[in-house]
């Protein structure tokens, strides 16, 4: 019992290993020239067999894994994410004032001068 699957992208081409064969990506053209039967466009992922499969067949742990390139990714997206809302908002914000025309006032209020300002009594 198994599932169907496509080939993978990037199908890799079949190395020969210690009198074995491996692919590092899954491609159907590039293992069927190497198998001596003909094979069908797709493979099988296999989840349980009966009779109990032969223990000569055992699957191959991946070489390398690099956790910590994998959390400064996910750091990455999640502060794109943030900076993307962040910005978001600013712009509405600045959109919003110049509709209203919040930024011309203060623009006027800067170039008219010192004696339009107001002046606080204590002084």
């Amino acid at each position: 019992v198994g599932a169907v699957h496509l080939s993978e992208t990037r199908g890799g081409a079949v190395e020969h290993h210690a009198g074995g064969a491996e692919v590092r990506r899954i491609g159907v053209a590039a293992i069927a020239a190497e198998l001596p039967y003909p094979v069908y466009g797709a493979y099988v992922q296999l989840d349980m067999q009966q009779p109990t499969a032969d223990t000569r067949l055992v699957p191959v742990p991946p070489r390398y894994e690099n956790a910590a390139q994998n959390a400064g990714y996910v750091v990455q997206w999640w502060l794109m994410a943030g900076l993307t809302l962040v910005g978001f908002g600013y712009l509405a914000r600045r959109e919003a004032r110049q509709a209203a025309g919040f930024d011309a006032e203060l623009r006027d209020l800067a170039n008219a001068g010192d004696d339009t300002r107001p002046v606080s009594p204590a002084v």
